[in-house]
C-alpha cells in the first residue's frame, strides 16, 4: 500500500478544479450579459471569476511539478500516467456524446466534427488542458533527467527563461493564451520548490495586489479595446503564475494532515472539469447557471458559486465515484497496465 497523500496539498488540488470550473462559468455563462453601454459595476461582475482559471492551472501543474519533479521518472512512468489521463478523459468524453444522443437532442447541435472530437479527445484538443498535461507528461522523464544534472544557478537560469518566454513574451510559439509552453513553465516551478526550497516573503500582500492588477489591468485594456472580453495578456501568464507559486507556497508551510475524504474527493475533482467543458455540457449547464431571469450580476455570480459547488462537490463527486467502482470491478486499469507492459516489452526488451 502506497504513503498516504497529504491532504492540504489535495485540498489545494480541489480548490484548483474549483477556480478553473468558476472561471468557465463568468466566460461562458455571463459572457452574453455583456453589450455597449454596460455600467461599470456589472462588468466587473460579469468577470468576478474569469482571472481564477489560469491561476487554478498553475496551481495544478505546480502540485504535479513539486511531487515528481526531482523524481526518477522513467518515459514508461511518463506513458502510463498519460494514457491514465487519456482513458478518464475518453470515458467522460465518449459517454457525455452518447448520453446527450438520447436525452438532450434539443440542446446540442449534433455534426460530424462533434463525433470525432468525443471520441478522438487528445487529437483533437476537445480539452486543451488535457491535451497539454498528456503532453508534459510524455515530456516528464526528460524535463526531470535535465533539471537532475543542473546545478542551483543553472536551473534557477532556465527557470527564468522559460518563462520569460512562455508567461512574460506573448507569442504563439510557447505561448498563445494558455497552452504547453505555460505547463512547462509552471511545471519546472513546482520542480524548483521542491529541489530547493524556495522561499518568498510577503506572499498575502503580493497575491493581493497581483490579483487586484489583473482586476485594474483587465479593465483598463478591455474598456481601451471596448470591453473586449478577451484578455489573454492580463489573465494569463506571468500574472496567474505569481499568484499560483505564492499560494502553494502558503499551503506548502501548513502542517501536513491526512483525511480520507478530502483525499477521496481530490480523486474526483479532475471528471469536474472533464464534464463540465465537454463541448455539450457547456452548452446545457452554462446557459442553466446563468440565470438569464435575474437582472442582477451579482446574485446571479453568488447563485452560480454555490451551484459550482453543489455540482463539484455532490454530483460529480458522485458520478466518479460510479466510474472508478466500474473501472474496479471491470478490471480497466489492470488491463491498460497489462497492455502497457506488453507494449514496452515488444518496442524496448
Amino acid at each position: 500500500m502506497g504513503k498516504a497523500r497529504d491532504s492540504k496539498f489535495e485540498l489545494l488540488r480541489i480548490f484548483s478544479i474549483f477556480l478553473i470550473i468558476l472561471s468557465h462559468f463568468s466566460y461562458y455563462g455571463l459572457q452574453p450579459r455583456l453589450r455597449a453601454g454596460i455600467s461599470l459595476l456589472n462588468y466587473l461582475g460579469i468577470r468576478l471569476f474569469l482571472p481564477y482559471g489560469e491561476i487554478g492551472v498553475a496551481i495544478f501543474i505546480l502540485i504535479t511539478g513539486y511531487f515528481i519533479g526531482d523524481k526518477e521518472f522513467t518515459f514508461k512512468d511518463g506513458f502510463k500516467k498519460a494514457s491514465q489521463v487519456w482513458l478518464e478523459t475518453i470515458f467522460y468524453s465518449v459517454l457525455i456524446f452518447v448520453l446527450c444522443i438520447f436525452f438532450a437532442r434539443g440542446y446540442i447541435k449534433l455534426t460530424l466534427g462533434s463525433f470525432v472530437r468525443s471520441f478522438l479527445p487528445f487529437s483533437f484538443s476537445e480539452y486543451w488542458f488535457v491535451t497539454a498535461y498528456i503532453m508534459l507528461m510524455i515530456l516528464v522523464p526528460f524535463l526531470n533527467i535535465l533539471t537532475k544534472f543542473l546545478d542551483k544557478k543553472q536551473f534557477s537560469l532556465l527557470l527564468i527563461v522559460t518563462i520569460i518566454f512562455c508567461d512574460v513574451l506573448p507569442n504563439n510559439i510557447a505561448s498563445s493564451s494558455w497552452g504547453l509552453g505555460e505547463i512547462i513553465a509552471s511545471y519546472l516551478v513546482g520542480s524548483y520548490v521542491k529541489m530547493y526550497d524556495l522561499k518568498i516573503n510577503f506572499k498575502k500582500i503580493i497575491i493581493f495586489i497581483v490579483l487586484i492588477f489583473m482586476y485594474v489591468g483587465g479593465f483598463l485594456v478591455s474598456y481601451a479595446k471596448g470591453f473586449d472580453y478577451s484578455l489573454q495578456f492580463i489573465n494569463g501568464g506571468i500574472f496567474p503564475l505569481i499568484i499560483a507559486t505564492e499560494l502553494f507556497l502558503i499551503i506548502k508551510k501548513q502542517k501536513p494532515f491526512h483525511n480520507f475524504y478530502i483525499n477521496k474527493l481530490a480523486s474526483t475533482v479532475f471528471a469536474g472539469y472533464l464534464i463540465t467543458e465537454h463541448e455539450f455540457i457547456r452548452e446545457i449547464i452554462w446557459k442553466l447557471l446563468a440565470f438569464k431571469n435575474v437582472d442582477n450580476v451579482w446574485i446571479a455570480d453568488f447563485s452560480g458559486f454555490i451551484g459550482i459547488i453543489l455540482i463539484l462537490f455532490i454530483g460529480v463527486f458522485t458520478v466518479d465515484l460510479i466510474r472508478q467502482y466500474l473501472f474496479k470491478i471491470l478490471k480497466i486499469n489492470l488491463l491498460k497496465d497489462e497492455i502497457e507492459d506488453k507494449i514496452f516489452r515488444t518496442l524496448f526488451s
